[in-house]
């Protein structure tokens, strides 16, 4: 009986309609850094006040804003309880760190760590990973570069000694989700979908030869199993969640409710990802009895806002792809007593050939969203072939109306790229350091940047030109221009305003340009000479936007240049100020006593200034948002007098 009624009480909780709360506070966890507390309870108030279970989102939301602890850890031991392509996860006494080693360890060692924690450092980028915020929602906030480490023990677990035994590569990228790659397949895998898929492939094939209650039972052993191998992660803690759930004939709105409540109880971290995101998403669609059409808008508007980009194939053939995920983990598995190298590397290679199947530009992707939705809400006969139309404008980049320019986050270097509207152009002034490659390519590829018309090269410092060769392997480049010329005339009209000088700075090319009648004056690294030089022979020149010279040094951007030039924004390029001393205090008090506004890459990521018909937009990464009125957008007309 005492069994009985727990049983009830369980069935009873479980059953609870709680989707509306658990949707609720997903929505706030997920936008909380941008949305005060306050607005937050007047949110939930004002929807749900005639409902009798607010006061749980009420209290979820009071609980996800108990500050959590950033102090410096205290000890240098610790247990690795995870394994990524370049860096270790290692769990202290009360939080957990990043250490990098080149050293080879494994799982659940002990270890001793000699070096110097450091604050994970910010990497502001509109559409590249951001590593630092990552590693924030799992309570990560240090790393450790260690100059000497012991093992102190060597703990045996199920997954250290299958670790040990196979070090093969596909191994370790579908069963342990160790993989650098980035694009979206990728990320599927790293996820640890490989499991979960390989557990419905598994079971699906057990179905057709036991019986249901039989099944029940292996299905438990499994999740079990891999629970203690994976030691409890998100994945088989969600499936075994599944279990129950799936026991008790929960609903899918019940079903989305309590992995929601469940995810932000014990594993908060995992909101932000694919593998909370998806599950949640197909559940609550198919809840609110929608069809497969929304999981498709679903599927897109996800890959869009984590990727910058889509991949066409998970849209139609996600099905085919999770079989084949599920087959890979399995051949890992058997791979443990029979070499099923050749196979898997035949399979990965198949993988790989989705990639061709990506529309890079995040734009792009929600203006599909809106008009599959359009065409499947009307119902076309003919709405795939409509679809399959729109895709391929939007792959040529022809349905994105605005010209651009957007100033890139590349820490301490340039990479300025200027696009004309409908993708008829594309122009990139300066590539930044090789360092820095991973941020420019996500740019350009979010941006659908796939040939580069003119690459202007204002000078050889690395910091300017370390990454040409790089996107020659990658883009096409119509025409590199380094050298000084007086007029180009493309889709937009270039003009150079700096002399020949033997320095390499002072030779710096300056470059001169309007757009949408806006002009704009790109300094290089021009020194307070070039400025001087240049004010006299062009005493009439203007300028709404500058991208100051130098990035921000006290070598450049004197009072008389600002003073003639008279630009609406400035705009500087600079790494991190505590090693570069960039921008200069002498140049930001400047900017002040002339009441000139700026944005600093390194402070708001990205800066993309959009044109439209009535002026431009200007957005940062770091969620800054502007609209310009431009009153001069039909003379174009430049003052030019030498």
């Amino acid at each position: 009986m005492k069994q009985n009624f727990w049983q009830s009480k369980i069935r009873y909780v479980c059953e609870l309609d709680l989707w509306q709360e658990s949707l609720l506070i997903v929505i706030y966890f997920i936008f909380k850094d941008l949305l005060p507390i306050s607005l937050a309870v007047s949110i939930i108030f004002l929807l749900l006040h005639n409902h009798k279970k607010w006061i749980i989102a009420l209290v979820f939301i009071i609980l996800l804003n108990i500050p959590a602890n950033i102090k410096a850890p205290h000890t240098k031991n610790g247990t690795i309880i995870d394994i990524k392509a370049n860096y270790y996860i290692v769990q202290l006494i009360d939080q957990k760190v990043l250490l990098y080693t080149d050293e080879i360890l494994r799982y659940d060692q002990y270890i001793k760590m000699e070096g110097s924690y450091e604050k994970i450092d910010a990497n502001i980028n509109t559409y590249g990973f951001d590593f630092k915020n990552f590693n924030d929602r799992q309570g990560i906030y240090y790393q450790i570069a260690a100059s000497d480490i012991s093992v102190l023990k060597n703990n045996l677990t199920l997954r250290s000694i299958f670790y040990e035994a196979n070090d093969a590569s596909y191994v370790r990228k579908f069963v342990f989700n160790i993989n650098s790659d980035d694009d979206i397949i990728s990320s599927f895998i790293n996820s640890g979908y490989c499991f979960s898929c390989f557990l419905y492939l598994f079971l699906a094939i057990c179905k057709l030869f036991i019986k249901p209650k039989r099944l029940e039972m292996v299905e438990i052993v499994f999740l079990l199993f891999f629970g203690i191998f994976y030691h409890f992660n998100f994945i088989t803690c969600r499936l075994l969640l599944n279990f129950m759930l799936k026991k008790i004939k929960a609903s899918n709105k019940q079903k989305a409710a309590w992995l929601g409540i469940f995810s932000l109880l014990f594993f908060p971290h995992a909101i932000f990802s694919l593998k909370f995101l998806l599950p949640y998403g197909i559940n609550l669609i198919y809840g609110l009895c929608y069809d497969k059409d929304w999981l498709i808008f679903f599927n897109i508007f996800l890959q869009s806002m984590l990727f910058a980009r889509i991949n066409i194939f998970l849209l139609f053939g996600y099905k085919w792809f999770s079989r084949i995920l599920g087959i890979c983990f399995f051949l890992c598995i058997i791979d443990y007593f029979v070499d099923m190298s050749m196979a898997i590397a035949l399979i990965n290679k198949g993988i790989g050939i989705m990639d061709l199947f990506v529309i890079n530009q995040s734009g792009k992707s929600l203006v599909i969203l809106f008009l599959y939705l359009v065409l499947q809400s009307l119902r076309y006969k003919k709405a795939l072939i409509y679809t399959v139309t729109i895709i391929w404008l939007m792959i040529n980049g022809w349905l994105f109306p605005f010209a651009s320019v957007s100033f890139i986050n590349v820490g301490q270097g340039d990479a300025i790229l200027i696009k004309d509207h409908f993708n008829k152009a594309n122009y990139l002034i300066d590539t930044a350091k090789e360092s820095q490659f991973s941020a420019l390519d996500t740019f350009l590829k979010a941006k659908g940047v796939k040939t580069i018309d003119i690459l202007f090269i204002t000078h050889y410092d690395n910091d300017h030109c370390g990454n040409i060769e790089n996107l020659k392997t990658k883009y096409h480049i119509e025409n590199v221009v380094d050298y000084h010329f007086d007029q180009i005339n493309h889709n937009f009209t270039f003009y150079e305003l700096n002399d020949h000088f033997l320095e390499k700075n002072e030779n710096s090319l300056v470059i001169y340009t309007m757009i949408n009648g806006r002009s704009f004056l790109f300094m290089g690294d021009a020194t307070t000479s070039n400025e001087k030089n240049i004010i006299e022979n062009y005493p009439a020149l203007k300028a709404d936007y500058i991208k100051l010279g130098h990035h921000g040094s006290k070598t450049s951007t004197s009072l008389n240049f600002l003073y003639q030039i008279q630009p609406k924004l400035a705009i500087i390029s600079s790494g991190n100020f505590a090693y570069y001393q960039h921008p200069h205090p002498q140049v930001i008090t400047l900017l002040d006593e002339l009441h000139i506004p700026y944005l600093i890459t390194n402070d708001d990521g990205d800066i993309e200034i959009y044109f439209t018909l009535l002026g431009e937009i200007i957005i940062t990464s770091s969620q800054k948002i502007s609209f310009v009125f431009n009153p001069n957008i039909f003379n174009h007309d430049i003052i030019r007098t030498r």
